[in-house]
């Protein structure tokens, strides 16, 4: 039969005379979801009436069965959102676009359900959403007549209401969390399909039908999705499908816990597993690469980013290169290919990859290459994963390891400190670059987004991990990192906040320091700028007090020096015996102590 006279066949069913009307003004994605009409739900089902009358014998659509879902559908653009409309002005297809199934499903469900409901009930829905758009699918497959020749769906409510580039991000999160489930029955994708009420549902008899609405009203009272698409579509199994899940690694046996088994090892010599580390290397007398690859049968939509990450190391005494590549399971086409310099004597070390598929695929090859043919060992691999990630960023496709991050021991968070402090840190881990030499960089701001900057050493990074920095009293917040030496930082270490008070100066010991006459003698110390007070802590040998005072500047006789007579102390102080003192200064904010000191009076 002709595609003119199915459209008849359709159009007398409906009861509709053809239009031939101004062409409709140009069609804009709604604001709001579309809601079905009876006319909508009408054309629709006999559209399919008519199709499957004309069909030859076979399964009903109820009886087809798939695990894997399509790589791509075939959408029929048309000039009208609704059905009933579309279907009376001879059912025009103004372009067909030949799409990933799951950006299609990306670019429905804004248009379907109101993109600022509650998470779980978008996610019900994309569900739902994708689970009609495959059953649609496997219809047009059954009975071609169903839609016009080479469409799968078309974009008004005879399926569903697409527009390009309408995804949403809640949206799309919610297509991308449940991406790896499939609501079938005894393995079978059955007839789904969702309207507005739960009225409309039982207006229709649709089976297994879910009510927009009834998703919202359950996700409000804390229903999570799986149990509401079991609450409309039941009875029906939740599983996950062929696709590869998200942040999950998909590599078997990554860690050669079972030696080199579902790896494949070609060109590479020397080959063992020493305590879960892959060792090989390749022979000076070939040309060919030394390659360890894994071929993985995981179904994977395009636009899919792919994060690889491995740990190399290198137990020679010469650099060692690897090629880290990610391509199609046949190898007929390659997405990352990235060369990794690995230092001589270096444990293994995370590299990380990024990739964007092209197109959807059903396998990926994991394609792990040593590339230097100098016959020594070792090349050093362990801990190989590859996951789909679709929330990073793979504007950078080959990342090299980074130093470690170091550890700010001081200032610590929520303490206060004095205007002039030393930072200090705990050099991290070396990534064992040629030529690392471990410096830090710190940053201060009165603002954790560090845009205003009070202190940044970044002109001249600190060789020491002691760094002494002068602020104004106030609340900070400090981050730093590290630099290899050579063109590598570390990752910022988390912030720490921490306040800067007007403590006075630390008072600094002048005498008596060693053996000194015992006639005559006078502890004198610095004096501390903004001190109000000082204690004087005098301990005998075995660490018991023998004199502790606490007074003014102006009784301890200070100026640029304070003086206090031993005579004048009020306690006798023995002579030969080696007593330990301090001097602590004061005022309203903190106090600040000095260092010991040891003396001892000789006659």
């Amino acid at each position: 039969m002709t595609r003119l006279s199915a459209v008849l066949i359709a159009v007398m069913l409906l009861g509709i005379v053809p239009a031939s009307a101004q062409p409709p003004a140009p069609k804009t994605a709604p604001e709001f979801p579309i809601e079905r009409t009876a006319e909508d739900i009408a054309a629709a089902r006999r559209l399919d009436a008519e199709a499957f009358a004309l069909r030859e014998a076979g399964s009903e659509p109820r009886s087809i069965s798939h695990v894997a879902f399509p790589m791509t559908i075939r959408v029929g653009i048309t000039p009208y959102i609704h059905c009933g409309e579309w279907i009376a002005n001879d059912m025009e297809i103004t372009e067909i676009i030949e799409m990933d199934f799951r950006e299609y499903i990306k670019n429905v469900l804004p248009n379907e359900w109101p993109n600022a409901w509650p998470t779980e009930s978008l996610r019900a829905g994309a569900i739902a959403v994708k689970m009609f758009g495959w059953w649609r699918y496997n219809v047009v497959r059954l009975a071609p007549g169903s839609r016009p020749e080479g469409v799968d769906v078309v974009d008004n409510t005879c399926d569903m209401v697409f527009f390009p580039n309408s995804a949403k991000p809640t949206t799309s999160a919610a297509v991308d969390h449940t991406w790896p489930y499939r609501a079938t029955f005894n393995g079978i994708v059955q007839e789904t399909h969702f309207l507005s009420t739960q009225e409309l549902c039982d207006t229709y008899s649709f089976p297994r039908c879910m009510p927009q609405w009834g998703t919202k009203d359950m996700a409000d009272l804390g229903a999570q999705w799986p149990e509401i698409v079991t609450q409309y579509f039941q009875p029906i199994d939740i599983l996950q499908t062929a696709d590869i899940p998200v942040d999950t690694n998909v590599v078997k046996n990554p860690s050669f816990d079972a030696g080199t088994t579902d790896w494949i090892v070609t060109g590479a010599q020397g080959t063992t597993v020493l305590s879960g580390v892959f060792n090989f290397y390749r022979d000076v007398g070939t040309s060919n690469p030394a390659i360890l690859r894994q071929d993985i049968p995981t179904i994977i939509s395009a636009n899919s980013k792919l994060r690889l990450t491995v740990k190399l190391g290198n137990s020679s005494a010469q650099a060692k290169t690897m090629r880290v590549r990610l391509m199609r399971a046949d190898g007929a086409q390659t997405i990352a290919n990235c060369s990794f310099t690995v230092p001589p004597n270096s444990p293994p070390i995370k590299h990380t990859v990024w990739a964007t598929t092209p197109a959807g695929w059903d396998g990926i090859r994991v394609d792990l290459s040593g590339m230097s043919a100098d016959g020594l060992a070792a090349y050093l691999i362990d801990n190989v994963k590859l996951q789909y990630r679709p929330m990073g960023d793979a504007s950078v496709p080959c990342i090299v390891p980074l130093p470690g991050k170091p550890t700010v021991l001081s200032p610590l968070a929520g303490l206060s400190y004095g205007l002039d402090l030393t930072v200090l840190v705990a050099e991290g881990d070396s990534n064992y670059v040629e030529g690392y030499d471990a410096a830090f960089h710190i940053q201060i701001d009165n603002s954790p987004a560090f845009d205003s900057l009070q202190f940044d050493n970044g002109a001249s990074l600190a060789q020491d991990p002691l760094i002494p920095v002068s602020l104004p009293a106030g609340r900070w917040y400090l981050r730093a990192r590290q630099f290899d030496g050579v063109d590598r930082y570390s990752k910022w270490t988390a912030t720490v906040s921490f306040l800067t008070i007007d403590l006075p100066e630390t008072p600094a010991l002048i005498a008596p320091i060693g053996d000194v006459p015992a006639s005559g003698q006078s502890l004198i110390w610095t004096a501390a700028s903004g001190a109000d007070q000082y204690k004087i802590v005098i301990k005998d040998p075995a660490g018991a007090k023998v004199y502790k005072a606490k007074d003014s500047p102006l009784t301890f006789n200070c100026s640029s020096t304070c003086v206090v007579p031993i005579d004048g102390l009020g306690v006798t102080l023995q002579a030969g015996v080696p007593y330990r003192w301090k001097v602590i200064a004061f005022n309203e904010n903190g106090k600040a102590k000095s260092a010991l000191s040891t003396f001892t009076l000789v006659n």
